[in-house]
């Protein structure tokens, strides 16, 4: 049996390992000094969707990414018996008149556009504005989700080690999964934002994610939902009131955001390409690979590349 190691237990990696294990001929362990969804995955607000981005450009791969992912989502509500993603579809508000003409562009892909009257009928509160309707965009739950696949990864023999990775010599394959941690040395500019999202409280909620210049989405508790979310330099100290002022920003699209009773600010560092948003996915040395630069598209993406990359390692070891 060959034995594979993954540092980092986010998203990608617990993907890459859940992949590795439907195999029978492999043994993975996984790192993590934070734990299982200690980083930017465990704080993610959850947005599901093909049109990620300020234009709501239809993205790389978005049907095989949609399609990889729901396949595991539907795997872990299995296995879990808890539901891991609201999925009624994302409703996308065009406040500016670039996203009036950005947004129809949308339509060929299954999407409908809203006049501001149907939005109305649909959520009372909202302003009165037109929207593009993504019925195929869900809000996963960040940490259910990651809890349910390290759960189904366990329950095939995954082995979990709360430690940073060490004695690569122990492994026949490694995998670096570790987010903006993850070393590399490629001739390829990246970037690094940090992100703040409040966790609030409201009094009634929504039947469906509202999306944009900024985004609220429910979470696995009926009465709290999520707003995000801010892209800061991390090099800049953190100050929480960039994150407080979301609900102003939120509130532009859906007043009540005003008075949302706020939680708890939550902090997550991303890194993706400078240029482009196709995550990283490579090989670095004869038993290593890399996989990061997921930005803000790890949901989209995080099951289809590991889906990938696990064929890949597989096809080597054999």
């Amino acid at each position: 049996m060959k034995k594979i190691a993954i540092a980092g237990c986010g998203l990608a990696g617990l993907a890459t390992a859940l992949h590795l294990l439907k195999q029978s001929n492999v043994s993975v362990t996984l790192f993590d000094p934070r734990g299982i969804g200690g980083g930017a995955s465990g704080v993610s607000t959850g947005l599901l969707h093909p049109f990620p981005g300020r234009l709501a450009l239809h993205s790389w791969q978005a049907k095989e990414g949609m399609m990889s992912t729901r396949t595991l989502l539907d795997e872990v509500e299995a296995f879990t018996g808890r539901p891991a993603a609201h999925r009624d579809g994302i409703l996308r508000l065009a406040l500016t008149e670039q996203q009036k003409r950005d947004f129809p562009k949308c339509l060929e892909f299954g999407c409908e556009w809203w006049p501001a009257e149907q939005v109305l009928e649909r959520i009372p509160g909202a302003t009165a504005a037109p929207a593009l309707w993504i019925p195929e965009g869900m809000t996963v739950y960040s940490k259910p989700y990651l809890e349910g696949l390290w759960q189904l990864c366990q329950h095939r023999g995954a082995e979990f080690r709360k430690e940073a990775f060490h004695s690569p010599e122990a492994f026949d394959r490694i995998v670096l999964a570790m987010g903006f941690e993850t070393p590399c040395s490629f001739d390829i500019a990246l970037k690094m934002t940090r992100g703040q999202a409040l966790l609030c409280r409201w009094e009634k909620s929504l039947p469906l994610t509202l999306l944009s210049q900024g985004h609220l989405t429910p979470s696995e508790h009926r009465f709290h939902c999520q707003l995000g979310s801010t892209y800061e330099d991390p090099k800049t100290p953190l100050d929480t009131s960039k994150a407080f002022a979301l609900q102003e920003k939120i509130a532009a699209f859906y007043p009540p955001a005003r008075g949302f009773e706020v939680l708890e600010t939550r902090v997550g560092y991303r890194i993706a390409r400078q240029n482009g948003y196709r995550p990283i996915v490579s090989q670095i040395d004869p038993k290593t690979w890399v996989f990061f630069g997921l930005g803000s598209r790890g949901l989209l993406y995080h099951s289809l590349l590991g889906e990938s990359l696990a064929r890949s390692l597989l096809n080597e070891l054999i």
